[in-house]
Parts: structure tokens; sequence; C-alpha cells
């Protein structure tokens, strides 16, 4: 899969030599799944999954989108979500 979608070793080495020996850091926001490759599947909020209070559901959910989405080659997702409102720096009354 990972040559289909183009992130293959000769591309890393080829980067890796016209970027003066600095790999290429990339990543993809996995929040919801991987939802950027057809057959994979679609969580809801992370809210969501808070509220159950069920840590195990929540493992196996970060499980499914780390494996869809290392499947694809990319190495970084963007997940968990933070708490951004517990953060006192930040002044926004609402958050949606």
């Amino acid at each position: 899969m990972q040559q289909e979608l183009g992130v293959d070793a000769a591309e890393r080495a080829i980067t890796m030599k016209e970027n003066g020996g600095h790999p290429m850091i990339y990543g993809t926001d996995s929040v919801h799944g991987n939802v950027l490759v057809m057959e994979t599947v679609f969580f809801g909020q992370q809210i969501d999954g808070a509220a159950a209070f069920n840590h195990d559901l929540l493992y196996e959910q970060d499980l499914i989108t780390a494996r869809n989405t290392l499947a694809t080659g990319i190495p970084w997702i963007f997940d968990p979500v933070l708490n951004i409102m517990h953060n006192p720096s930040v002044r926004q009354p609402v958050a949606w």
C-alpha cells in the first residue's frame, strides 16, 4: 500500500539527499480515524468517547486509527485532541 500511495523507501532516500540529510516530516489529522482512506472506520468526536468512561473502547479506537494511518505510510498522527479550553491562556468563551 505504501508504494501505491507514493510513500516508499526510494522517495524517502531522494528527500534525504535533496534536503541536506534532513528527513521530510509530515503527519495527518486522524482524530476521527483515517477517513482519507476508503474502507476505514470513521469515529465520532473524542469527547463522546471520554463521556463513556470506557478506556478500553478508546484504546481500541486509537489502535484502529493508528494501524490504518500507518498502513498508508504516514508516520505521525495529530491525535488525541488536547483540552484547549482547560488552558488558562486561551480566553475563548465558546469551543466548537
